[in-house]
């Protein structure tokens, strides 16, 4: 099977933000930043103004409480401008524009106009649907993108990853 399509900019900083929220190590950074920073800050309130007093208390316990509320889509948003940022700093010529895609008894084989990237079927970590978006994952860090809009129907999508889980589970198995 060979599937050919375009990967955008917008497709590469989709992948990293899943990749992000799936992440082990960076769900334990974000859950740092978000509930260890306040819970710090309200004790060195506390320490600072022993003994503590209504007010501190309060006003500490607000403060963090807005951190934590409002974390969240501080964090995304800033993540999103620096993961575009990065794509923006090189031309990314392997990874954005045409990309073929060929699924083979033994290997994925993905080639675009500057290179061509093949794995054997059990060197692919994981393959997951997220979305409009399925992510053959090639090493802990990297994936092959494939946007929905490379098939002309929901149901090809389907099939799509439908086929490459079973070559995977095939060759791995």
């Amino acid at each position: 099977m060979t599937l050919e399509y375009e990967v955008t900019l917008d497709d590469l900083v989709e992948f990293n933000l899943y990749h992000f929220d799936h992440s082990r190590t960076f769900l334990r950074r974000r859950y740092l930043n978000r509930y260890g920073l306040p819970a710090m800050v309200v004790l060195a309130l506390v320490i600072v103004t022993y003994p503590p007093t209504g007010g501190t208390f309060v006003s500490g316990f607000m403060t963090a409480g807005l951190w934590i509320a409002i974390w969240p889509r501080i964090e995304r948003r800033a993540t999103r401008k620096h993961i575009t940022k990065f794509y923006r700093e090189g031309q990314n010529k392997a990874l954005l524009g045409k990309h073929m895609l060929q699924l083979l008894p033994d290997t994925i084989v993905e080639t675009t106009d500057h290179g061509e990237t093949s794995v054997s079927w059990d060197a692919v970590e994981k393959i997951v649907k997220a979305g409009d978006k399925i992510y053959v994952y090639i090493n802990a860090v990297t994936a092959f993108v494939v946007p929905r809009r490379a098939f002309p129907t929901e149901e090809a999508f389907n099939e799509f990853f439908a086929t490459v889980t079973k070559s995977k589970s095939q060759y791995a198995g």
